[in-house]
């Protein structure tokens, strides 16, 4: 874990964010990522920069700027990928075996959802929430991406 506290400014991301950290005598920056994509193509976009700007008589101002750009893909695969999306958590719903090929793409399921909301599936949201507690019972890793996803969703709803 990385933290950074100076009188009663904190910043924290987990070993799990993917940051670059840029130092210089008056600047302190923070770039954070997030990995996104489909199909095993997946690819780092810049998600937010964290700017300390260091002044003269020990004082100190943050800036946020949130830079995140959602990737934008092709319709008609995201609506295969979508209509995939359902039928695999309708098979985790009915307590179904889900084949090697299944269970891997079951894996991106949560950020596929997320990619498909940002690039105009309105309902996304709603299945991807609706399928919590199924990603959650059958693998943590899932839930894990879950969590993951809706934190950026957070990030960039609020920013």
């Amino acid at each position: 874990m990385n933290l950074f506290i100076n009188e009663q400014v904190k910043l924290f991301y987990s070993e799990l964010d993917e940051v670059s950290i840029n130092i210089s005598e008056d600047l302190f920056t923070i770039l954070e990522y997030v990995k996104l994509g489909l199909n095993d193509r997946f690819k780092y976009y810049p998600l937010e920069e964290v700017k300390i700007l260091f002044k003269d008589n020990a004082t100190y101002e943050i800036k946020t700027n949130m830079l995140f750009e959602p990737p934008q893909f092709e319709k008609r695969t995201l609506y295969h990928i979508y209509n995939s999306n359902i039928a695999l958590v309708q098979k985790l719903k009915q307590n179904l075996q889900l084949t090697p090929s299944e269970e891997k793409d079951l894996y991106n399921v949560p950020a596929t959802y997320l990619l498909c909301h940002f690039n105009g599936f309105s309902e996304a949201l709603d299945r991807l929430e609706d399928a919590k507690e199924e990603l959650k019972n059958f693998d943590e890793r899932i839930y894990q991406q879950y969590k993951e996803s809706l934190r950026i969703l957070r990030k960039v709803k609020y920013n």
